[in-house]
């Protein structure tokens, strides 16, 4: 997620061979602690918040 900065699920989905839909959104349910999630264009994109950002040793600080 930090190299990407922003993603979506199906970037997530293809990225990191998450299988079907159903699949990919349970794995991000479990990581909502650790995200911001925003509609664009009808998709739902997905950053990392600050907690994620600690989690990972992050220092980029991304604004919507």
């Amino acid at each position: 997620m930090d190299k990407l900065v922003f993603a979506s699920r199906e970037h997530l989905q293809i990225l990191h061979g998450l299988g079907t839909d159903r699949n990919a959104l349970k794995v991000l349910n479990r990581m909502k602690d650790f995200l911001h999630i925003k509609m664009h264009n009808g998709k739902y994109v997905y950053y990392l918040n600050t907690t994620g950002r600690e989690l990972i040793g992050s220092d980029k600080e991304v604004k919507w």
